[in-house]
């Protein structure tokens, strides 16, 4: 992906969650009503017209992956919340849409967009767009990973290492080398003890059964990053 392209896979994401909202059953396992704003009034209509087309095994079951993670991540921040977390940075923020449906419980917290400029960028134009205002508690954190570390760059932008915190780090790590996964678990245990994080994994192709990596590829496929 350019530095100056916003992500395709961070734009996915956010399609994913506006399908879950408008299309499937309720109870919903994720009630995320800021996602069919963000997309905007055309990609809700372009949604509602092509249901059969979301409706396939491999669209539901990558759709399914996509909004139970989300939903894990927040009911762990909730109860870790309630222990003391202060700061909720989330690394590869993308189009996440947490600060902007945060509940009563989370208004306290400081909460960080760790991301890459450019998709934070188109993100910030379309919440204008569409009339969102930022909410007081959150803090856009830009950061270009070919030039500056994990480290610095939330420092820079005001993420304290001395304050209990709560990491999410979502359909992150299958894109990166296994170094770069270490130097930022190192980051990360330099925070004080309380501090959790919440990741993503993708099993290796070659440990999966014989339909389970077929399963594994086609559903892949509708997630390539860019």
């Amino acid at each position: 992906m350019s530095d100056r392209n916003a992500s395709n896979t961070a734009l996915g994401t956010l399609f994913m969650r506006g399908v879950h909202q408008l299309l499937d059953a309720k109870p919903l396992i994720l009630d995320d009503p800021a996602a069919p704003t963000l997309l905007g009034e055309d990609t809700v209509r372009q949604i509602k017209n092509s249901r059969d087309h979301h409706q396939t095994l491999e669209a539901r079951a990558l759709r399914t992956r996509v909004v139970l993670r989300s939903r894990f991540t927040e009911d762990r921040l909730a109860e870790a919340v309630g222990r003391g977390i202060t700061q909720y940075v989330i690394l590869g923020a993308g189009f996440d849409t947490f600060a902007y449906r945060q509940p009563v419980w989370a208004k306290a917290l400081k909460i960080f967009e760790v991301g890459q400029p450019a998709t934070q960028a188109q993100k910030r134009l379309r919440l204008e767009q569409v009339g969102m205002a930022l909410p007081p508690n959150l803090s856009f954190a830009g950061i270009n990973f070919k030039h500056e570390s994990l480290r610095d760059g939330p420092l820079r932008n005001g993420v304290s290492l001395t304050e209990p915190s709560f990491f999410s780090w979502l359909g992150v790590t299958m894109y990166l080398k296994e170094d770069a996964i270490d130097a930022v678990l190192r980051t990360i245990a330099q925070f004080p003890p309380e501090s959790e994080i919440v990741f993503t994994f993708a099993q290796p192709p070659d440990s999966l059964s014989g339909p389970e990596s077929s399963f594994h590829a086609t559903v892949n496929f509708y997630h390539s990053p860019v």
